[in-house]
Protein backbone atom coordinates (compact mmCIF):
# COMPACT_ATOMS: atom_id res chain seq x y z
CA UNK A 1 0.00 0.00 0.00
CA UNK A 2 1.54 3.23 -0.98
CA UNK A 3 0.86 6.80 0.58
CA UNK A 4 1.38 10.48 0.35
CA UNK A 5 2.40 13.03 3.10
CA UNK A 6 2.18 16.77 2.36
CA UNK A 7 3.04 19.54 5.23
CA UNK A 8 1.58 22.83 6.29
CA UNK A 9 3.12 25.52 8.20
CA UNK A 10 1.86 29.36 8.99
CA UNK A 11 3.35 32.11 6.54
CA UNK A 12 5.18 34.64 9.85
CA UNK A 13 2.85 37.76 9.23
CA UNK A 14 -0.03 36.45 7.86
CA UNK A 15 -2.53 34.22 9.11
CA UNK A 16 -1.89 32.23 5.63
CA UNK A 17 -0.19 28.99 5.53
CA UNK A 18 1.89 27.34 2.74
CA UNK A 19 1.91 23.52 1.77
CA UNK A 20 4.75 21.78 -0.11
CA UNK A 21 5.07 18.42 -0.74
CA UNK A 22 8.56 17.46 -2.45
CA UNK A 23 9.98 20.72 -4.20
CA UNK A 24 6.34 22.07 -5.01
CA UNK A 25 4.45 24.55 -2.68
CA UNK A 26 0.98 26.33 -2.17
CA UNK A 27 -0.23 28.75 -0.13
CA UNK A 28 -3.85 28.22 1.76
CA UNK A 29 -5.53 31.37 3.26
CA UNK A 30 -9.33 32.87 3.43
CA UNK A 31 -10.25 35.31 1.50
CA UNK A 32 -9.59 38.80 2.45
CA UNK A 33 -11.75 40.36 5.41
CA UNK A 34 -12.84 36.63 6.84
CA UNK A 35 -10.91 35.12 9.85
CA UNK A 36 -7.87 37.41 9.52
CA UNK A 37 -7.38 36.10 6.00
CA UNK A 38 -6.24 38.23 2.97
CA UNK A 39 -6.80 36.14 0.15
CA UNK A 40 -3.03 35.25 -0.23
CA UNK A 41 -3.78 31.47 -1.32
CA UNK A 42 -7.07 29.02 -1.81
CA UNK A 43 -9.07 27.94 0.42
CA UNK A 44 -10.41 24.64 0.94
CA UNK A 45 -13.34 24.21 -1.22
CA UNK A 46 -10.74 25.54 -4.19
CA UNK A 47 -8.99 23.21 -3.31
CA UNK A 48 -10.53 20.19 -3.40
CA UNK A 49 -12.16 21.48 -6.38
CA UNK A 50 -8.62 21.97 -7.84
CA UNK A 51 -7.49 18.26 -6.58
CA UNK A 52 -10.73 16.51 -8.38
CA UNK A 53 -9.86 18.82 -11.56
CA UNK A 54 -5.73 18.38 -11.24
CA UNK A 55 -6.05 14.31 -10.71
CA UNK A 56 -8.61 14.00 -13.95
CA UNK A 57 -5.98 16.10 -16.10
CA UNK A 58 -3.11 13.76 -14.88
CA UNK A 59 -5.09 10.62 -15.56
CA UNK A 60 -6.38 11.79 -19.29
CA UNK A 61 -2.11 11.68 -19.85
CA UNK A 62 -1.86 8.01 -18.30
CA UNK A 63 -4.53 6.86 -19.79
CA UNK A 64 -4.28 8.47 -23.60
CA UNK A 65 -0.32 6.72 -22.81
CA UNK A 66 -1.67 3.72 -22.85
CA UNK A 67 -3.81 3.58 -25.58
CA UNK A 68 -1.39 5.21 -27.64
CA UNK A 69 -3.31 8.56 -27.94
CA UNK A 70 -1.72 11.83 -28.39
CA UNK A 71 -3.37 14.82 -26.84
CA UNK A 72 -3.60 18.13 -27.30
CA UNK A 73 -5.34 21.27 -25.64
CA UNK A 74 -6.80 19.92 -22.23
CA UNK A 75 -9.62 22.34 -20.58
CA UNK A 76 -11.15 21.28 -17.34
CA UNK A 77 -13.83 22.84 -15.28
CA UNK A 78 -15.24 21.72 -11.51
CA UNK A 79 -18.26 22.88 -9.78
CA UNK A 80 -18.32 21.64 -6.11
CA UNK A 81 -21.96 22.37 -4.59
CA UNK A 82 -21.28 23.27 -0.59
CA UNK A 83 -24.19 23.08 1.53
CA UNK A 84 -24.68 23.13 5.31
CA UNK A 85 -23.64 23.76 8.93
CA UNK A 86 -20.76 23.18 9.10
CA UNK A 87 -20.41 23.78 5.61
CA UNK A 88 -20.06 20.55 3.36
CA UNK A 89 -19.23 19.91 0.06
CA UNK A 90 -22.52 18.05 -1.56
CA UNK A 91 -21.53 17.13 -5.31
CA UNK A 92 -18.90 17.96 -8.07
CA UNK A 93 -20.01 18.64 -11.58
CA UNK A 94 -16.65 18.42 -13.94
CA UNK A 95 -16.98 19.38 -17.71
CA UNK A 96 -13.62 18.14 -19.62
CA UNK A 97 -12.52 19.15 -23.31
CA UNK A 98 -9.47 17.66 -24.45
CA UNK A 99 -8.38 17.27 -28.13
CA UNK A 100 -6.92 14.17 -29.81
CA UNK A 101 -3.61 14.66 -31.91
CA UNK A 102 -5.27 11.96 -34.33
CA UNK A 103 -8.55 12.87 -34.29
CA UNK A 104 -10.38 9.93 -32.63
CA UNK A 105 -13.17 10.27 -30.02
CA UNK A 106 -11.80 11.82 -26.89
CA UNK A 107 -14.74 10.47 -25.24
CA UNK A 108 -12.80 7.07 -25.01
CA UNK A 109 -10.11 8.70 -23.47
CA UNK A 110 -12.37 10.59 -20.56
CA UNK A 111 -14.35 7.23 -20.44
CA UNK A 112 -11.14 5.54 -19.40
CA UNK A 113 -9.57 7.94 -17.24
CA UNK A 114 -13.02 8.39 -15.00
CA UNK A 115 -12.44 4.48 -14.18
CA UNK A 116 -9.00 5.63 -13.21
CA UNK A 117 -8.97 9.00 -11.35
CA UNK A 118 -7.91 8.10 -7.64
CA UNK A 119 -9.41 11.38 -6.31
CA UNK A 120 -13.03 11.49 -7.66
CA UNK A 121 -12.67 7.52 -7.04
CA UNK A 122 -11.96 7.89 -3.93
CA UNK A 123 -14.45 10.58 -2.68
CA UNK A 124 -17.42 8.36 -4.14
CA UNK A 125 -16.05 5.59 -1.76
CA UNK A 126 -15.80 7.61 0.88
CA UNK A 127 -12.39 8.40 2.67
CA UNK A 128 -11.95 7.82 6.33
CA UNK A 129 -10.52 10.62 8.20
CA UNK A 130 -8.56 11.10 11.77
CA UNK A 131 -7.61 13.92 13.00
CA UNK A 132 -4.98 14.42 16.01
CA UNK A 133 -3.87 16.88 18.44
CA UNK A 134 -0.26 16.71 18.73
CA UNK A 135 2.95 18.39 19.93
CA UNK A 136 1.05 20.96 22.10
CA UNK A 137 3.00 20.41 25.48
CA UNK A 138 -0.59 18.93 26.60
CA UNK A 139 -1.79 15.30 26.43
CA UNK A 140 -2.18 13.99 23.14
CA UNK A 141 -6.17 13.91 21.57
CA UNK A 142 -7.29 11.80 18.59
CA UNK A 143 -10.58 11.62 16.50
CA UNK A 144 -11.19 8.96 14.40
CA UNK A 145 -13.60 8.61 11.58
CA UNK A 146 -16.90 8.14 13.69
CA UNK A 147 -16.08 11.61 15.86
CA UNK A 148 -14.87 9.22 18.81
CA UNK A 149 -12.41 10.82 20.72
CA UNK A 150 -9.09 9.51 22.51
CA UNK A 151 -6.31 10.34 24.48
CA UNK A 152 -5.20 10.43 28.12
CA UNK A 153 -7.29 9.16 30.70
CA UNK A 154 -8.61 6.10 28.59
CA UNK A 155 -12.40 5.44 28.50
CA UNK A 156 -13.27 8.43 30.63
CA UNK A 157 -12.37 10.51 27.65
CA UNK A 158 -14.88 8.58 25.06
CA UNK A 159 -17.82 9.00 28.13
CA UNK A 160 -17.03 12.91 28.66
CA UNK A 161 -16.70 13.05 25.09
CA UNK A 162 -20.14 12.07 24.55
CA UNK A 163 -21.86 13.50 26.91
CA UNK A 164 -20.87 16.68 25.84
CA UNK A 165 -21.87 16.23 22.33
CA UNK A 166 -25.40 16.07 23.22
CA UNK A 167 -24.60 19.24 25.48
CA UNK A 168 -23.61 21.71 22.68
CA UNK A 169 -21.80 21.36 19.41
CA UNK A 170 -18.19 20.92 19.76
CA UNK A 171 -15.47 23.59 19.27
CA UNK A 172 -12.17 22.37 18.76
CA UNK A 173 -10.58 24.95 21.18
CA UNK A 174 -12.73 22.77 23.65
CA UNK A 175 -9.91 20.04 23.95
CA UNK A 176 -7.34 22.54 24.97
CA UNK A 177 -9.67 24.26 27.59
CA UNK A 178 -11.12 21.33 28.95
CA UNK A 179 -8.69 18.79 28.41
CA UNK A 180 -6.80 16.45 31.47
CA UNK A 181 -5.01 19.69 32.87
CA UNK A 182 -8.26 21.14 33.55
CA UNK A 183 -9.62 17.89 35.06
CA UNK A 184 -6.16 17.83 37.37
CA UNK A 185 -7.19 20.97 39.20
CA UNK A 186 -10.57 19.65 40.19
CA UNK A 187 -12.80 20.59 37.56
CA UNK A 188 -14.29 17.49 36.34
CA UNK A 189 -17.51 18.81 35.98
CA UNK A 190 -16.56 20.46 32.22
CA UNK A 191 -17.23 17.83 29.84
CA UNK A 192 -14.95 16.96 26.63
CA UNK A 193 -16.98 17.57 23.76
CA UNK A 194 -17.23 15.31 20.79
CA UNK A 195 -15.90 16.62 17.15
CA UNK A 196 -18.72 15.68 15.01
CA UNK A 197 -16.74 14.52 12.17
CA UNK A 198 -18.32 12.72 8.74
CA UNK A 199 -17.69 8.83 8.91
CA UNK A 200 -16.50 9.34 5.44
CA UNK A 201 -16.08 11.99 2.83
CA UNK A 202 -18.59 11.02 -0.15
CA UNK A 203 -19.49 13.07 -3.32
CA UNK A 204 -21.46 12.31 -6.42
CA UNK A 205 -19.92 13.31 -9.64
CA UNK A 206 -21.39 14.28 -12.87
CA UNK A 207 -19.10 14.40 -15.70
CA UNK A 208 -19.75 15.88 -19.14
CA UNK A 209 -17.54 16.48 -22.29
CA UNK A 210 -17.52 19.51 -23.82
CA UNK A 211 -17.57 19.85 -27.54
Amino acid sequence: MASVAVELRNVAGTQAAIGWAGGHTIVVDRPEGKAGGMGLGFNGAQLLALAIGGCFCNDLRYVAQEMGVGLGAIEVSVVLTLAGEPLLAMAAAMSVKCETLDGSDARLVIARARQSCMVSNSLRQGVPVTIEAAGSGRSSARWDEGGGLSGSGGSHWGRASRAGAKARRADPRDVCENGPEKQKRGRRSLAIPQIVEPERVSLPFQATQRE
